[in-house]
């Protein structure tokens, strides 16, 4: 369930390991939200670009988009 994540994210909408676990959480439910998943990873992948748990999770969104070259 996502319901603790969404409320956690509304919560702390700059806590770049919450928005990083929702995003996850969004591409592995049915059926996923791949989209909404990216618009929240892409702006922690950008202030973190380092870091790999964020990296990792925006590949894993990729994959569900189809963008394999990304």
């Amino acid at each position: 369930s996502t319901y603790h994540l969404e409320r956690a994210f509304e919560a702390l909408p700059n806590a770049d390991i919450v928005a990083n676990n929702l995003a996850w959480t969004l591409i592995q439910i049915d059926p996923p939200e791949a989209r909404r998943a990216l618009g929240l990873i892409e702006p922690v992948v950008a202030r973190n670009p380092n870091g790999l748990r964020f990296l990792d999770t925006r590949g894993h969104v990729y994959l569900k988009l189809g963008r394999y070259r990304d």
